[in-house]
């Protein structure tokens, strides 16, 4: 994964915040918009562009762990998953993220989508 990610040189981050009543809308919103960019991107011409998301995939309240998933065309892997350090590389880019160190209140997310 660290020689893919390597081979970009552009992307887009953005970060969100959600409380925990508009967790599971928001995030799913949020992974839909990815996605979305991530298309835009890839009609642009940038054929390489992926999206990542902000922690483990949403899109389903029980994940079918056959090997089969229900939402392929909207599923994406974590920034987690791909071995990257998310607070680094917000704060590397200007966002301000701290550790939750409680259940109330907002959380706030990160979303990357590779360009190139």
């Amino acid at each position: 994964m660290k020689r893919v990610l390597t081979g970009y040189t552009r992307a887009l981050i953005y970060s969100y915040t959600c409380t925990k009543a508009e967790y599971r809308p928001k995030r799913l919103r949020m992974q839909r918009l990815a996605v979305a960019i991530e298309r835009s991107a890839f009609l642009d011409g940038h054929y390489r562009a992926f999206a990542l998301i902000a922690g483990p995939c949403r899109m389903c309240k029980d994940c079918d762990l056959s090997g089969h998933c229900r939402h392929p065309d909207l599923a994406r892997p974590a920034m987690e998953s791909c071995g990257i350090d998310v607070y680094a590389t917000a704060r590397d880019s200007g966002i301000g993220l701290e550790v939750a160190t409680r259940k109330e209140g907002p959380s706030k997310y990160v979303n990357l989508i590779l360009i190139d």
